[in-house]
């Protein structure tokens, strides 16, 4: 009896910490033969709506292609685990309304971030949703 509860919990315990199949993968982007935004979409699973902010971002403009998956993916993971972004979305949560119409209201308000920043923080979730990082 105790092999049919040990045969679940360890199956449930696998399918948490694999949560895309790219998520270990240290070749880059280019390496890995991907030099579009298009293509680099689809090998994340993801829009490419959502990538396009941000591998336009200041910060990684031209970049994207010399990065990993596997940094892509842990940067997303890092950026949710921080303790200012984890605030807001408990705060949105607890308001009751999604953390990117949230966002938009907090920045409106108080100038949070500049458009492009925005932008890019409303992809980046929106990621982390559809790859189980958050929930929404």
């Amino acid at each position: 009896m105790k092999r049919f509860i040990f045969i679940p919990l360890f199956l449930l315990s696998f399918s948490l910490f694999a949560q895309v199949p790219f998520q270990f993968e240290t070749q880059t982007f280019g390496q890995l033969g991907l030099t579009t935004n298009e293509q680099i979409a689809n090998y994340l699973q993801i829009e490419l709506s959502d990538l396009i902010p941000i591998s336009q971002n200041s910060s990684l403009r031209g970049q994207i292609t010399s990065i990993s998956p596997a940094d892509f993916y842990n940067l997303l993971l890092s950026i949710f685990q921080d303790n200012d972004i984890s605030a807001l979305l408990r705060i949105a949560k607890e308001l009751g309304v999604t953390f990117d119409r949230f966002l938009i209201a907090f920045n409106r308000e108080m100038s949070f971030v500049d458009e492009e920043d925005l932008q890019m923080m409303l992809a980046m979730y929106r990621i982390g949703v559809k790859w189980d990082l958050i929930s929404p």
